[in-house]
């Protein structure tokens, strides 16, 4: 008993208030700023880094189209953040979306390995970025730290950089500086440095089409690696998509969190697609890929034509793209953290809001004093190995939250449902007496509203008796889970023994037709169910197609990263559960709401996400409410 209580409560669900009107945060960004924001997440390293390197090694000129089907495999991601995001306002991102649908433990796992990923990123872009500067002054920086600093000795050890980052480290805190000093001031930053960033690459576009020959596209072919190449080269230029996610964690302090969110998830990404694809169509056309400098990418073509000052303006715009990219994901770590501390299941320190900047400023100052000393201590590419693992995860995790969302029929989707009915019924009505009316008989006759409807065979399936007599939603919950997880065990076993499968060993062969077929199996009972319509903002169109060709290509990428980058990761794993059960498991706001529960009337919230048609689900708890939608105030002249 005692064990099913504990699995039980590591299941449990975050319970949901979807107003965006709470909160301690400062709402102050716009859909623009959140685009800019996310723009910024994705335009830097790989675009003056990787591209040089896939271009040259990989893919050759057809990196183009490596760009373009990294593009549509995030935006497969980027569908089901757009629909959660919609719906779901407040801070926390794919972790928020786990712990509202699936349960808390895995929702901890989740935002536990975001919070690695933004760590990771922040403490890559400035080492990146000190390193940029160091090549730019003929590395006098390192020289200076060496022979001044260290007494003319580096380090010689396999744990840490041979040469401290104080440079990096310098840049990391200013960021930080800027972070914590306020929402407006971080946004403003960004989005200065964006249009810096922005206006160079339109420079180094125009510059490189004007040097374009077409016979650097044919003289050894498009696809000079063959399209194997091209599509080696998109798994790697894959994870120069993969920051929009920054804008689903700052949703709470959007003005309009349920349309701008989706809507600068799916902008941002367009723009990036296109800045990308500009830029390396203009490269390739310049240049013959194989005489790439890979060490000052961008700036070829222009050394090729002897044009040496714009090189120094591509230089710079390097510099403002790394500064641009430093600050989404400094601004986003400690909003990882405060939700996690507001739901319990992180130390409450990080919940601190400062008054007069209402960030959170402590958690900033802590996550970033740990970003800091792994830019000063630990070499790139140390740091790089474990950077897109965590976030390949949780777009996993996310995809798998949209299929429940859709196939559960259960208080969380009543409650969306309810939340949305009451807010179109004010947006839509021109009689604010007529929309006062309509929320209070929403609120107060439950038993009169339409049920939710979905989880049940569609009527033309009716005849598949086995599959009908179980409840609704059974089903598919269930095919959800197998077919996912028969999913992930296909691709590792494809990637492991590919070398088996490409000799013909009947076993590996055997195996592989057996997981593809029960895969498929277990998939298309999902596909005869009804949805459940919570009529959301927005909806990942194809739902579950999109969700689970998100869950493949999302786990071929994880299956590609290295042995070292697995045991780093496991690792930051061990830590965070240990974390969660002397701590998160025990202090968890659900826990403390479940022993001390007492009933107000007229209070309503979702207490558990169990399957259920009556309304007696919804459970009344003071501590946490779902606010009635504020009444607007009649204007002094008519419609």
């Amino acid at each position: 008993m005692a064990c099913s209580n504990v699995i039980r409560n590591l299941c449990r669900l975050k319970t949901m208030d979807l107003s965006t009107d709470e909160t301690k945060l400062k709402k102050c960004l716009s859909c623009l700023d959140l685009t800019l924001m996310g723009v910024s997440g994705m335009v830097g390293v790989t675009l003056y880094v990787l591209t040089g390197v896939v271009a040259k090694e990989i893919a050759g000129p057809s990196m183009v189209l490596s760009l373009v089907f990294g593009c549509l495999a995030a935006m497969l991601a980027a569908l089901c953040y757009a629909e959660l995001g919609s719906i779901f306002t407040k801070t926390g991102s794919a972790y928020l979306f786990t712990y509202s649908i699936i349960g808390e433990f895995p929702a901890f796992l989740v935002g536990w390995s975001v919070l690695l990923e933004y760590i990771l990123s922040t403490a890559v872009v400035a080492s990146g970025w000190s390193g940029y500067l160091n090549s730019l002054t003929n590395h006098k920086i390192s020289n200076f730290i060496v022979e001044v600093l260290m007494g003319g000795e580096t380090w010689n050890s396999s744990f840490v950089t041979e040469v401290p980052d104080i440079v990096g480290g310098l840049v990391t805190l200013l960021i930080l500086l800027v972070v914590g000093i306020g929402t407006g001031l971080s946004s403003t930053v960004n989005n200065v440095l964006l249009m810096l960033n922005i206006g160079i690459v339109a420079f180094i576009s125009v510059g490189g089409l004007i040097f374009a020959d077409g016979n650097n596209w044919t003289e050894r072919g498009f696809f000079p690696f063959g399209f194997g190449g091209t599509m080696s080269g998109a798994a790697i230029l894959f994870i120069g998509y993969v920051g929009f996610d920054i804008i689903a964690v700052s949703s709470e302090e959007a003005i309009d969190s349920h349309k701008s969110v989706p809507r600068a998830i799916i902008g941002s990404l367009v723009i990036v697609a296109i800045i990308y694809t500009v830029v390396a169509v203009s490269l390739t056309l310049a240049v013959p890929f194989y005489e790439i400098d890979i060490t000052a990418v961008l700036s070829t073509p222009f050394v090729k034509h002897n044009l040496i000052w714009a090189k120094y303006v591509v230089d710079i715009g390097a510099l403002c793209s790394m500064g641009a990219c430093l600050v989404p994901s400094a601004y986003a770590m400690p909003r990882i953290t405060y939700a996690m501390g507001v739901d319990g299941l992180l130390f409450k320190l990080f919940t601190t809001v400062h008054p007069t900047t209402q960030t959170p400023l402590v958690g900033t100052l802590c996550i970033g004093a740990f970003a800091t000393f792994l830019v000063v201590f630990f070499d790139l590419s140390t740091l790089s190995n474990v950077l897109s693992i965590g976030t390949l995860v949780a777009f996993n995790m996310v995809a798998v939250c949209v299929m429940f969302l859709r196939y559960q029929k259960t208080s969380l989707t009543r409650h969306i449902l309810q939340h949305n009915t009451m807010t179109s019924s004010q947006d839509g009505d021109a009689d604010d007496e007529d929309n006062d009316e309509k929320t209070t008989r929403f609120l107060d006759n439950h038993d009169n509203d339409q049920p939710v409807t979905g989880g049940v065979l569609k009527p033309r399936f009716q005849f598949l008796t086995t599959m009908n007599s179980y409840p609704p939603c059974i089903v598919p919950s269930v095919c959800i889970v197998t077919s996912t997880c028969l999913t992930v065990l296909l691709v590792a076993i494809c990637v492991v023994f590919m070398d088996d499968i490409k000799a013909g060993e009947w076993w590996v062969i055997l195996l592989v037709i057996v997981l593809t077929v029960s895969t498929l199996l277990t998939f298309i009972p999902i596909t005869l169910h009804e949805q459940v319509n919570i009529g959301s903002p927005f909806k990942t169109p194809l739902v579950p197609f999109i969700p689970m060709l998100s869950i493949l290509i999302n786990t071929m990428f994880i299956m590609q990263l290295s042995t070292a980058t697995w045991i780093r990761f496991a690792i930051w794993i061990a830590i965070g559960t240990a974390i969660y059960l002397l701590y998160g498991y025990h202090h968890s706001v659900e826990n403390l709401a479940v022993k001390e529960l007492t009933v107000s009337k007229g209070q309503y919230t979702v207490l558990n996400n169990t399957v259920t048609d009556d309304v007696t689900d919804y459970v009344m708890k003071p501590s946490l409410v779902m606010p009635q939608p504020p009444r607007r105030k009649k204007e002094g002249f008519s419609k």
